[in-house]
Parts: C-alpha cells; sequence; structure tokens
C-alpha cells in the first residue's frame, strides 16, 4: 500500500513540473503566427505568396504601406 502511495505522489509531482516546464515555451513560433496571419489577411494567391514570405523571412514579415494587412503593420 506504501509504494502505491509514493508511486500515485511521484506521478503526480512529475504531472505538476511538466505543467511548469511548458509554460516556459511559446504556443506558435513567429512562422507560424506569420503565416497565420497571412490566412486572417489574404487569400487566393496573394494568401501564397505572404507564406512563401514567411517561411523566407522566418516569420518577421516587416511590411507597411496602404496594401498591407493591419496584422502586419502593428508588427513594425
Amino acid at each position: 500500500m506504501e509504494l502505491h502511495r509514493t508511486f500515485i505522489f511521484a506521478l503526480c509531482l512529475l504531472s505538476i513540473m511538466e505543467g511548469i516546464f511548458s509554460l516556459d515555451e511559446p504556443l506558435l513560433d513567429p512562422t507560424e503566427t506569420c503565416i497565420l496571419d497571412c490566412d486572417s489577411c489574404y487569400k487566393g494567391s496573394y494568401l501564397l505568396n505572404c507564406a512563401n514570405l514567411c517561411l523566407k523571412t522566418d516569420g518577421l514579415i516587416n511590411l507597411k504601406g496602404p496594401g498591407v494587412c493591419n496584422l502586419f503593420s502593428k508588427r513594425a
């Protein structure tokens, strides 16, 4: 019975520690965020061009101007 309780305690402790350490990692990297922003702003070939630009720049698109989606101008 004591071994059973120790095992349950160790599992709970491990579960809590795993949750704490996973909070330090961002949910999405900049490239994934950039592609999701492209999907929110553009469709068709514009979406494809935007996603390709995200991949080429590792998600660090820095665009300004009249035809640019607001999501990208906020990053600048």
